[in-house]
């Protein structure tokens, strides 16, 4: 038999062997695993802090799970969630929260104003006599109603 012959068999049995040796690192990695939380890691806690309430001798904070992708207010050291709110600084916007024995720090996140688009004029379609119209066309921002439809017989 040539040397040559050999040469894709042996690259064969290398390719092969070498992913047996990864075998355990790649069911570690595997995306389809199913135990690991989304935002679990260090840099990107499970929780959040999304809001603080002041008011009535008492501060309520608004924590956000992402695993279940649901948020509620909690108050200091309530009891009946499945966390804990320890602490908390209404002044540095942060909270001490208790998760399953992990103790937390949860700052409030910072807001992002995106500046509104500039609206443009569009001259109208009419016909060459009427008077000139312009519109001004704008995005419609999350929340703002929609404008009302015409009736169906015009």
């Amino acid at each position: 038999m040539k040397p040559l012959r050999l040469l894709p068999v042996l690259g064969l049995f290398v390719f092969v062997s070498s992913l047996l040796g990864q075998a355990p690192a790649l069911a570690r990695r595997s995306p389809f695993a199913g135990a690991a939380i989304v935002g679990s890691g260090p840099d990107d806690p499970a929780l959040e802090l999304r809001g603080i309430l002041s008011g009535a001798g008492e501060t309520r904070y608004w924590i956000y799970d992402r695993a279940s992708q649901t948020g509620t207010w909690a108050a200091l050291n309530q009891p009946g969630l499945p966390f804990l709110v320890r602490a908390g600084d209404p002044a540095a916007d942060s909270a001490t929260v208790d998760l399953d024995g992990q103790v937390i720090l949860l700052h409030l996140r910072s807001a992002r104003v995106l500046p509104e688009p500039a609206p443009v004029a569009v001259a109208s379609p009419n016909a060459p006599d009427a008077p000139e119209q312009t519109y001004v066309m704008t995005r419609r921002l999350p929340g703002e109603p929609r404008a009302p439809r015409p009736p169906a017989g015009s």
